[in-house]
């Protein structure tokens, strides 16, 4: 089995890719505003968020913030 990368570039899931179109919208915010956006229609909990929001990180689709907060991406969605 071929080992996962944790680089730029890597795919995003599908539960990523709910949590970028959050951090597209609104920027900066913390992982609790972003649960606030999602975890209710998608029955997530904080824990579920912030494990989301590490995985971006690692895969430097998103950046932190001294503060806890998670800039805007640097691109929006295509098309």
């Amino acid at each position: 089995m071929a080992k996962r990368s944790n680089g730029p570039g890597e795919r995003i899931s599908e539960a990523e890719h709910a949590i970028m179109e959050v951090l597209w919208d609104r920027n900066p915010i913390s992982a609790a505003e972003v649960c606030d956006a999602v975890c209710a229609e998608r029955d997530w909990s904080i824990p579920t968020v912030k494990t989301l929001l590490s995985r971006l990180v690692q895969k430097q689709a998103v950046g932190t913030e001294p503060e806890g907060r998670y800039p805007r991406p640097p691109s929006g969605p295509a098309g």
